[in-house]
């Protein structure tokens, strides 16, 4: 049985009726499948997930968090065997498209430190509070995140970014590095809830209040690596000014759970901040160098950013010669690779109709083009006589699964050609969509991609219907 018909059951089970909708939602940086069904105005989340110590993880901590008073999801059926689950829907609002959406308001800095201190109140929580409810044999896969996870994440850097990115570096210098910054972390207290991956896009906003997803990574450790996952997040980069002052205000929460010196705190902050980084950086450049997935290489730069700020501190710059190098280096090469520094690229899109011929601007410029036909609309009238920006056929068009396949395909070609080996070499890029007519799918795949790419902010996109105004 295909998974998307056990979570249908799944759903059916639990509801009494089966789901009027299925979508399934864009992969992002894990192997796991999310697909939103919907009845009425009730929503779920049903997922699928290959590994089963990650499932059951994320299933039992939920009840944990839930028993503690903290805002995750609840999860409704779980078949561990099968590996699919269904979870409450929190919609798709994260903390990340929240900032963004303030910061075009003139009060919206005010708004943002408020959220983040709430954020942090609750990260309190899950390190103290729920610490008491965890049953830590669930943590997959380390109990704790010790001297070895520590070497992992260092490691993970070394081959999945330096060494796919071509930077140089001195093996042995920097593996003395390595075990440097790995010997002073763990004389650190870690006898908390570590979250592993508290950052802006594991964090939902629902009616103005955050909750918390994605935590099946969690274990035993030091208050300080969450910290810094939040505040040196790189889809999230926080001014100086908003960063010091939200730095304080959790020392001071933490303050009231451990007495700890002010200056100790500040200084392993420092360092489970570049651990961290240099963490973020291996998965962007595993999933965006490696698998060309541009949204994790457009992070890049970011992350060295932060990282470059973390080396200003004299403790962190005489401790780590060899890795101050490299970051040195890869501020050189890659913070200027920003779009705030440089021009996007551009796309353009455009629709047409292969009984009017193909269009002359791609045959001369090249690019990319995808055959619609293969898709037939509906024998619906009332919905088939509409172009493809009209809603009633962009809606029904929008569930479909064959042309969610089509257009998410499309899209990863196209950004992956943009990423162009990590660097932004592409500046222009052609892209046409056909199908019979030229007023209906090629219409509504040419709008639904340009929507995906301006989202991510990978291009200008210009998009140019040649049967419809």
């Amino acid at each position: 049985m295909i998974k998307d018909e056990l979570l249908r059951l799944l759903f059916r089970d639990f509801t009494g009726k089966s789901p009027e909708s299925l979508t399934v939602l864009p992969k992002s940086g894990s192997d796991r499948i999310y697909c939103r069904m919907v009845r009425g105005d009730f929503s779920v989340l049903g997922v699928w997930n290959p590994s089963r110590k990650e499932n059951d993880a994320f299933t039992g901590f939920a009840e944990s968090f839930i028993r503690a008073g903290l805002r995750v999801p609840r999860v409704y059926q779980y078949l561990p065997e099968e590996m699919v689950y269904l979870t409450e829907d929190l919609g798709d609002l994260d903390l990340c498209m929240w900032v963004e959406e303030k910061r075009k308001k003139p009060e919206g800095e005010n708004e943002i430190v408020e959220m983040y201190k709430s954020v942090l109140k609750e990260l309190i929580r899950f390190q103290f509070d729920a610490d008491r409810e965890i049953d830590y044999n669930l943590c997959y896969p380390r109990r704790k995140f010790d001297r070895n996870s520590v070497m992992w994440d260092l490691n993970y850097f070394k081959y999945m970014f330096l060494k796919l990115s071509g930077t140089p570096f001195n093996e042995q210098l920097l593996e003395e590095d390595f075990v440097k910054l790995a010997d002073e972390i763990e004389q650190v207290w870690s006898d908390g809830f570590l979250y592993r991956d508290f950052q802006s896009r594991n964090i939902m906003i629902k009616e103005g209040i955050p909750w918390f997803i994605d935590f099946q990574g969690g274990r035993k450790g030091a208050p300080h690596y969450d910290l810094a996952s939040l505040l040196l997040d790189p889809y999230v980069e926080l001014g100086r000014e908003m960063h010091d002052e939200l730095l304080g205000f959790y020392f001071s929460l933490l303050n009231q759970r451990m007495n700890t010196e002010k200056d100790d705190f500040m200084n392993e902050y420092r360092m489970f901040g570049v651990v961290r980084l240099l963490q973020a950086l291996g998965a962007y450049g595993f999933r965006g160098l490696y698998e060309r997935k541009p949204n994790f290489t457009s992070s890049i730069p970011a992350a060295v950013r932060q990282l470059e700020k973390l080396f200003e501190g004299e403790g962190v710059r005489k401790k780590f010669p060899e890795l101050l190098r490299i970051v040195e280096n890869l501020y050189t090469r890659w913070a200027s690779t920003d779009t705030d520094h440089r021009p996007k690229p551009e796309v353009i899109i455009e629709s047409f109709s292969f009984e009017k011929g193909i269009p002359e601007t791609f045959t001369s410029d090249g690019g990319f083009m995808f055959d619609c036909r293969h898709i037939v609309t509906t024998e619906n009238t009332e919905v088939a006589n509409n172009t493809g920006n009209n809603k009633t056929l962009a809606d029904y068009l929008d569930d479909r699964k064959d042309v969610q396949d089509l257009t998410e395909n499309a899209y990863r070609i196209i950004a992956g050609a943009l990423a162009a080996e990590g660097i932004g070499k592409v500046k222009t890029l052609r892209v046409c969509f056909g199908c019979s007519s030229g007023k209906q799918i090629s219409v509504f795949c040419a709008e639904k991609v340009a929507e995906m790419l301006r989202r991510e902010k990978l291009a200008e996109v210009i998009v140019f219907h040649h049967q419809i105004r």
